[in-house]
């Protein structure tokens, strides 16, 4: 009788640990909705990420992106942004977006990397906002520098 009350409270705590643990793992998402001239273009569900790590990690080592899906990343303030494509499995396309989320500009087709000596990518001026979504995902909707993004993020 002891050793089956035992067993059921460690059953409890296992599940307790695994509960916080994926709910931990889980992360931040939100809507980004493309417009060009006022017409809604393309919705995409993109992951955030917006601590040091989430925005060092990006989408390194994803084999696969789903269509519509991407990743927001929020920087603490407005500057230069770069990006490289070390442990990249895909091609991407990277939008860069200032403090009030219009297009900076777009790096088109970013080829992965897995050597050390990787291509750099770089805003053409301050950014906050970058938008990493499939290569060919801005050609395939217009997405342009004209184009208008609206988000929100808590």
């Amino acid at each position: 009788m002891f050793l089956i009350l035992r067993l059921i409270v460690l059953g409890v705590l296992v599940f307790i640990v695994l509960t916080v643990f994926f709910i931990m793992q889980e992360k931040e998402q939100t809507l980004i909705t493309f417009f060009n001239d006022g017409q809604e273009i393309a919705q995409i569900e993109v992951e955030v990420a917006k601590t040091e790590a989430e925005l060092r990690q990006g989408l390194m080592y994803v084999e696969k992106l789903p269509e519509k899906k991407g990743m927001l990343f929020i920087f603490p303030e407005e500057k230069m942004q770069s990006f490289w494509m070390k442990n990249m499995l895909i091609s991407l396309d990277i939008i860069f977006l200032d403090k009030d989320k219009k297009i900076v500009n777009i790096i088109k087709r970013a080829e992965p990397c897995q050597t050390d000596e990787c291509s750099s990518y770089y805003s053409t001026d301050s950014a906050q906002y970058v938008i990493e979504v499939n290569a060919d995902f801005c050609d395939g909707f217009n997405i342009n520098t004209q184009t208008e993004v609206n988000f929100v993020v808590e």
